[in-house]
């Protein structure tokens, strides 16, 4: 799963970004890099709250700050460790040990807006309208393939069949 979240993310969180962009020019000469195992380049566009609204917001630093003694006394995580990894939750080398503790709050937002798969699905259907239809109380029974269209040597996706309603999904 993780190399699905790296093909679809575009982390623009300056802390990570610098940090990980300098793991890429290290890959240059042949050294293991992004070890945080971060997307950069497609279009679910990820970034942090900003640090500096605790400046601005002395009840939200207070209560931070107690957060990070209370996890450093209770000794839940190791905040050295998450203090170099910018307190990404998504950085894969604190997820791959379950690591607990304090962490800054990941957000989905681009260009200060709202940055998920409906806006996706809307840019790409303004793009693209003439071969993008979208539908609400739809289930998509099958994917159907054109064979003779062939992208990447695999056959492209034509069209769907699909059955129209409420509650159709069983889940």
């Amino acid at each position: 799963m993780r190399g699905y979240w790296q093909r679809l993310e575009r982390a623009r969180d300056p802390i990570n970004v610098a940090r990980d962009h300098l793991d890429k020019l290290v890959s240059l000469f042949g050294l293991s890099a992004n070890h945080a195992r971060r997307g950069f380049d497609d279009w679910l566009t990820t970034t942090m709250a900003d640090p500096k609204l605790l400046l601005e917001n002395r009840k939200l630093a207070r209560i931070t700050i107690e957060a990070i003694e209370q996890t450093n006394e209770e000794k839940i995580g190791n905040i050295l460790l998450r203090l170099l990894r910018g307190m990404d939750p998504n950085d894969w080398r604190i997820l791959k040990n379950r690591a607990s503790g304090v962490a800054r709050t990941p957000l989905c937002v681009r260009d200060g807006h709202r940055n998920g798969p409906r806006e996706y699905l809307r840019r790409t259907q303004e793009e693209h309208g003439d071969k993008l239809e979208i539908r609400s109380n739809v289930l998509v029974c099958r994917i159907l393939f054109d064979s003779d269209s062939l992208a990447d040597g695999q056959p492209a996706a034509c069209g769907v069949e699909d059955a129209q309603g409420k509650d159709l999904a069983q889940i």
